[in-house]
């Protein structure tokens, strides 16, 4: 009875980023431009991600309903993520990139144990499915994590944030006299 609540959990989680992010991008608007298109770009993102699994479109739908393979939605879903990573890469690279990094290569782990290791796992079950979807759910986490942090500075630049974040490498994006880096 718990076999998909994995996948649940992730699609709970990237809920919450997208609505942190859309949110916090909608609120900071008129104080911090240039971070609030990077979190509402962040929450489409991660919306798109969250109903890509919610309702197993590159498994199932984008077969049987539109005759893709799954590969090429995992190509458009890479596609639309590089070009947000491009768009944003200074604001990524000024901030705190570390769980964003983090999110990225569990992630990527996901889709390759899914896709290339495949064949040569798929005998392994439940241990395959078990390692495919701990590795997207901690992927997932980390995607949490750094779109939070991400929002709290953001937040915190527009002058709508009670508490200061602290620049690290993996925490929060450290906004540089006014400025938005993230």
């Amino acid at each position: 009875p718990l076999e998909g609540s994995g996948s649940y959990l992730g699609v709970l989680m990237l809920s919450a980023s997208s609505a942190i992010c859309s949110g916090s991008g909608v609120l900071s608007w008129r104080g911090v431009r240039r971070g609030a298109g990077f979190l509402i770009a962040a929450g489409s993102l991660s919306l798109m991600l969250g109903l890509d699994d919610l309702f197993q479109f590159h498994e199932w739908i984008a077969n049987t309903q539109f005759g893709l393979h799954e590969r090429a939605v995992y190509v458009v879903i890479a596609t639309a993520t590089l070009l947000f990573l491009w768009c944003f890469r200074q604001p990524i690279l000024d901030g705190a990139p570390g769980w964003l990094l983090g999110a990225l290569c569990l992630l990527g782990g996901s889709v390759a144990l899914d896709t290339v290791f495949d064949p040569w796992i798929k005998h392994m079950k439940p241990w395959s499915v078990l390692a495919e979807d701990g590795l997207k759910w901690l992927g997932i986490t980390c995607w949490l994590r750094y779109f939070a942090a991400q929002a709290a500075s953001v937040l915190y630049a527009a002058g709508l944030g009670r508490v200061r974040p602290e620049p690290s490498t993996w925490g929060l994006a450290n906004p540089r006299d006014g400025k938005v880096t993230a």
